[in-house]
């Protein structure tokens, strides 16, 4: 049930997610736990987030500085979406997973992590699609790209990810995790009471389709497009050689991106259509939200250079700090040595 069954069926959807039919412990806490598999997952979403936040700031910085602004402004969203989204799936269902916790034990948490999860699938992935589009008319039409996405026109494209996430948290039923399963799953009452069809999100489904047919779409239409004006111009009458190889990295870091969230709509699709191991998908899919980060380390050269500037300036920081210490104390260490001096020069006078 989505979120508009809460509001137009409301009796509908307080049944269906209604806690009351059974009692969570018939099912040992022995048998709900997963600790190994809570232990990975919090590892992914700790290892994950300790790339992508240092990331997310060399992004904002490149905002700031105008560079590239507008691809780094769908970065940095996109970046945003899948840090909070891996504190759901690393973090929260790591512990769940420890915990043994089952939807009945926090519905209300439950509910609003899941929705969240569920804009973040819908937005990230859409944002992504916009990327893709953005790279591949950067490198085939500069001033087609400029007229479609500078400056402010390139903040108002993110309305369309945002609408598409609220939109689809809005009509698709949320998916919720499963310790027993280690996966996320439509059905919150799995194990206690049999699947029902108002837990098959149709939506999601067809959004996954999508995405799956989309992605491929735009590259393939990009190709034949650029292999034609290529026959006629040649590449370099196209773009300048140096701003072609930084159009094309981005490009290629955006391609990887694409893979990675194509991959992880084929495993959803997977999952719902055939018996699979669904801790696989899910690995996957903490991956995918972290695999940005590590595109963007190896392969984008202004992060890299934004960061180790930063680790530069901490580094000569802390030894301006440590040096400012050391003399300190040999100021103080002469300091005494000379009023031990006049001390000795005193009594020696004294006597």
């Amino acid at each position: 049930m989505s979120l508009s069954d809460l509001i137009f069926h409301h009796r509908d959807f307080l049944d269906k997610y209604d806690c009351s039919r059974y009692n969570v412990d018939i099912i040992p806490l022995v048998e709900r736990q997963n600790i190994p598999v809570g232990t990975l997952f919090l590892s992914l979403g700790a290892l994950c987030e300790l790339f992508y936040l240092p990331c997310l700031w060399a992004i904002y910085q490149q905002i700031k500085s105008n560079r590239f602004a507008t691809c780094y402004t769908f970065m940095f969203y996109l970046g945003v979406v899948d840090a909070i989204g891996l504190l759901d799936s690393g973090f929260l269902c790591g512990t769940v997973s420890i915990k043994g916790m089952v939807f009945c034990q926090a519905p209300i948490t439950a509910l609003v992590t899941a929705n969240v999860g569920l804009f973040g699938w819908f937005s990230a992935n859409t944002t992504t699609l916009i990327l893709a589009i953005n790279r591949c008319m950067v490198i085939y039409d500069d001033d087609l790209a400029d007229r479609l996405f500078k400056g402010r026109r390139g903040t108002l494209w993110l309305i369309i990810p945002i609408t598409v996430g609220l939109v689809g948290m809005f009509v698709s039923p949320p998916v919720f995790y499963n310790p027993m399963d280690s996966s996320a799953l439509f059905n919150p009452h799995r194990h206690y009471l049999p699947d029902e069809p108002f837990v098959h999100g149709t939506a999601n489904l067809i959004y996954n389709w999508l995405i799956v047919i989309a992605i491929p779409t735009i590259y393939v239409i990009f190709a034949v497009c650029l292999a034609n004006r290529l026959r006629s111009r040649g590449m370099l009458d196209i773009r300048g050689s140096r701003k072609l190889a930084k159009d094309l990295s981005t490009f290629l870091q955006v391609l990887m991106t694409s893979i990675f969230v194509m991959s992880t709509s084929i495993g959803f699709i997977y999952q719902e259509y055939l018996v699979s191991h669904p801790i696989f998908v899910y690995v996957a899919y903490i991956i995918y939200q972290g695999s940005p980060a590590f595109i963007y380390l190896c392969m984008n050269q202004s992060i890299r250079n934004t960061l180790l500037a930063k680790a530069g300036k901490v580094h000569q920081s802390t030894n301006f700090a440590a040096s400012n210490v050391i003399s300190t104390r040999e100021q103080s260490t002469r300091q005494n040595i000379r009023e031990q001096k006049r001390a000795s020069v005193l009594i020696s006078e004294n006597n």
